[in-house]
């Protein structure tokens, strides 16, 4: 427990947390399969070390209160990913490739901005769905548009649904 600071973890293999972490900011480095529960409004995220490390988040917040969280990077090889929140759940970027990606918002939106490479994704919110950016229409914006490669995709959405995917995929479910 950290409250409004910044954690750093750095493993050699893989890395399972007890309890709830705590703070503004976690930073997690791991050679191998990283599961936790936590209550961190900000992550940055590194399992690509290792071929096949997966990642199991279940995010909440004490209460009523719902646990926004932001993963500014996840970096991957081919490993899984399972994340369930309580609020809304954004992924700025996805490196490397990602195997299998179930994303559930029991209360918010779901947003994953770019994906180079990724396999079977599964997504469920209560709110809005969007997958990818077209930010940048006519130019303004710096950073351009972003879009996600995914192989099948499965949407349940109580809000808008937006996909931006690089060249074509199977839709299972929207």
């Amino acid at each position: 427990r950290s409250g409004a600071a910044a954690v750093t973890l750095t493993a050699g293999n893989g890395l399972t947390l007890g309890g709830t972490i705590t703070a503004g900011q976690l930073n997690v480095t791991a050679g191998g399969d990283l599961s936790m529960t936590t209550n961190v409004p900000s992550m940055s995220i590194d399992l690509d070390n290792v071929p096949f490390s997966d990642l199991s988040i279940k995010q909440e917040a004490p209460g009523a209160t719902k646990a926004p969280l932001t993963i500014s990077t996840l970096s991957l090889n081919q490993g899984n990913v399972t994340i369930v929140g309580d609020g809304d759940i954004t992924i700025n970027e996805i490196t490397g490739t990602a195997g299998n990606v179930r994303i559930v918002s029991t209360g918010g939106n779901v947003t994953i901005k770019k994906v180079p490479s990724g396999g079977n994704f599964s997504i469920e919110a209560t709110g809005d769905v969007v997958l990818g950016n077209r930010a940048d229409w006519f130019g303004a914006v710096v950073g351009g548009d972003t879009s996600v490669e995914v192989d099948r995709l499965s949407i349940v959405a109580g809000g808008l649904i937006r996909v931006y995917e690089s060249n074509g995929l199977i839709a299972d479910a929207l």
